[in-house]
C-alpha cells in the first residue's frame, strides 16, 4: 500500500483539484470493498483498505499491475477514505498524468484531479476496465451453484476443450458475486437470457427475484410503465397504482433483454435510476430507494449505436461494467454433442439419438443458435414418440441444404464453414499513381456488399448472413461506403 498520492510538484497548490461527479452515497467500510480489473477477458480483484491507496499501472512498483500497453506505468490512484467515525467513507480516484487518460462513468478525468467514485461506476484506464464493488459475503462455492434447468452446458466448465466457453465460465464465477452491472453480448438465440439466469442463481441475490423485461416487445408508453411503475391516474387507464419491475426486483436482479431497442427518452430515465439508485413511478411526487443488480443483453453493436446517436454513451458505460461475450453455436467446435444431450434431458428425459441423426445435427451451422437447436429437438421428440430420434424425425432437407453446413477436421472436430474467397478478377486494379492495397480492399468490400444486397432483394438480414457479418456490422459498412440503405416496401 502507498500513502495517498502527492501532488506532481511540491508547492503547486492546484495540482490536485477535487471534482465530484455526483453526490453519491458513501460506501460503508464495514461492507468490504474491492477493485475489479478486467483486461482482455481476464478478471482480477484487489481488496481496498480504509485510508489506504492502490496505485494502478504497468510498473512493477504499482499495487495493481495491469499489463496492457494502453495503461501508463503509474496510471491512477484509488483511495478508500474513512468517514467521520460512524463507519461511513467514500472512494476517490486521481489520474496520475496517464498518457491515454482515465474515465469514470463515461466522464474524462483531468490529470491530477481527484474525483469521487460510486460503487458500480465503470472506470476506464486506457483500454482496461475496472470497477469498485462490495465483496459479497457467503457466496456458495462453484460446485454448489445450480444453473437454470437445461442451461448447465452454457455456464459450467466445459468438458470438451472449448476455450471460449471455459473463459466465459470463469468470468461468470468471478462476477456473479458482485453488484456491478453486466452486459451480455451475443447473436439471437445464443442463450443470453439463460446466462442471465445463471448469473442470478450463482449470486448472493439468488433468494431474491429475477425479473425480465423484453425491451422490444412493448411500445414506449407501456415500456416505461412496466419499468418504472405508475400511480393511480398517472395516465388514461391507470385505475390503480402499480410497482414497476425496477421496484419489484428490489433485492434481486432485473434482466433487460434487447436493451439496444430502448427509446432515447427511456434511456435518460433509466440512467437516472442507475445513478441515484432510486426510482420514481410515473405520476408520483417522490422516489423510492432500490437495490437491484442490472443485467442487460443485446445482439446489437452498442458502440456503433452510440456513434449513430441511437444509444446514449453514458448509459452504455453504466451497463457495460462487465461485458460477457456469448459465442455463437457454430464456433463451439466440440460443444454441440454435449449441448444436444443436455437439451434432450428437458423435452425427452433419457431420449436416445442415432449416430446418423447426430451427424446431421453436427454438420449444420445453426444460424439461430441454441434457440433453433432447441426447437428442432423438441419437434424431433414429438415425432419420435417413445423411440430414439432418427434422421426421419429431423428437418433433413433444411439441414442438408443449408449454406451454414459445417465440416470436420482430421480429429472429427467440427469447424465453422469458411466463406469462399473472392475471385482474383474481382479485385480492382491498383493505380500506378498512388492507389493503395487498402483502397483496393475497400472497393472490393463495397462491391461485395452491393452484390449481396441485390441477391437478397434488399433484405439486410439475409445480405449480412451471406457475407458472414452481423446486421449491425453491415449497417455500419453501408454508412461507411455511402451505400443507401434499402427501404422496406
Amino acid at each position: 500500500m502507498h500513502p495517498p498520492p502527492a501532488p506532481a510538484d511540491e508547492g503547486d497548490a492546484t495540482s490536485i483539484e477535487v471534482l465530484p461527479f455526483a453526490a453519491a452515497a458513501p460506501a460503508r467500510l464495514r461492507e468490504r470493498l474491492q477493485l475489479v480489473v478486467v483486461t482482455g477477458g481476464a478478471c482480477s480483484t484487489f481488496d481496498l483498505e480504509a485510508n489506504a491507496t492502490l496505485v494502478v499501472g504497468r510498473g512493477p512498483e504499482c499495487d495493481v499491475r495491469v499489463a496492457h500497453p494502453s495503461v501508463s506505468r503509474r496510471h491512477a490512484a484509488i483511495t478508500l477514505h474513512d468517514g467521520d467515525g460512524d463507519g461511513d467513507g467514500g472512494v476517490s480516484l486521481v489520474d496520475l498524468g496517464s498518457a491515454n487518460g482515465t474515465r469514470v462513468a463515461g466522464h474524462a478525468v483531468a490529470p491530477r484531479t481527484r474525483v469521487e467514485v460510486r460503487l458500480g461506476d465503470a472506470i476506464e484506464l486506457g483500454a482496461a476496465m475496472a470497477v469498485v464493488q462490495r465483496i459479497a459475503a457467503e457466496a456458495p462455492p462453484a460446485s454448489a451453484r445450480t444453473p437454470a434447468t437445461g442451461s448447465a452446458v452454457i455456464v459450467r466448465e466445459p468438458s470438451d476443450g472449448d476455450r471460449a466457453m471455459a473463459e466465459l465460465h470463469r468470468m461468470v464465477e468471478r462476477v456473479a458475486s458482485g453488484t456491478i452491472a453486466v452486459l451480455i453480448l451475443g447473436e439471437t438465440g445464443a442463450g443470453k437470457e439463460v446466462l442471465a439466469q445463471a448469473l442470478h442463481r450463482a449470486s448472493p441475490r439468488r433468494d431474491g427475484r429475477l425479473l425480465t423485461l423484453h425491451c422490444a416487445a412493448l411500445p414506449e408508453s407501456l415500456l416505461e410503465s412496466e419499468l418504472f411503475g405508475h400511480e393511480r391516474g398517472a395516465f388514461t387507464g391507470a385505475v390503480a397504482a402499480k410497482a414497476g419491475l425496477l421496484e419489484s426486483a428490489d433485492g434481486g436482479t432485473l434482466f433487460l433483454d434487447e436493451v439496444g431497442e430502448l427509446p432515447l427518452s427511456t434511456q435518460v430515465k433509466l440512467l437516472r435510476v442507475l445513478e441515484e439508485r432510486r426510482v420514481q413511478r410515473l405520476g408520483a411526487l417522490s422516489s423510492r430507494a432500490i437495490d437491484v443488480r442490472l443485467v442487460a443483453a443485446t445482439n446489437r453493436d452498442l458502440e456503433v449505436e452510440v456513434a449513430r446517436g441511437a444509444f446514449r454513451s453514458d448509459l452504455y458505460y453504466r451497463l457495460a461494467g462487465i461485458t460477457l461475450q456469448l459465442p455463437p453455436l457454430r464456433t463451439r467446435h466440440r460443444g454441440l454433442d454435449e449441448l444436444i444431450v443436455e437439451l434432450l434431458q428437458g423435452p425427452g428425459a433419457g431420449r436416445g439419438i442415432t449416430a446418423e441423426a447426430l451427424a446431421l445435427l453436427r454438420g449444420y451451422g445453426w444460424p439461430g443458435n441454441v434457440r433453433e437447436l432447441r426447437n428442432v429437438l423438441e419437434r424431433a421428440v414429438l415425432l419420435a414418440g417413445e423411440g430414439p430420434i432418427d434422421v426421419r424425425h429431423l428437418p433433413s432437407e433444411k439441414l442438408k441444404a443449408s449454406p451454414h453446413r459445417r465440416t470436420f477436421d482430421a480429429e472429427g472436430i467440427t469447424v465453422p464453414p469458411t466463406p469462399p474467397e473472392p475471385p482474383t478478377a474481382a479485385w480492382p486494379a491498383l493505380e500506378a499513381d498512388g492507389g493503395s492495397l487498402r483502397d483496393a480492399m475497400d472497393a472490393l468490400e463495397r462491391e461485395r456488399i452491393v452484390q449481396a444486397l441485390e441477391a437478397a432483394a434488399g433484405n439486410q438480414t439475409k445480405a449480412a448472413r451471406s457475407l458472414g457479418l452481423s446486421r449491425n456490422t453491415l449497417l455500419a459498412r453501408l454508412d461507411r461506403y455511402g451505400i443507401a440503405r434499402p427501404r422496406k416496401p
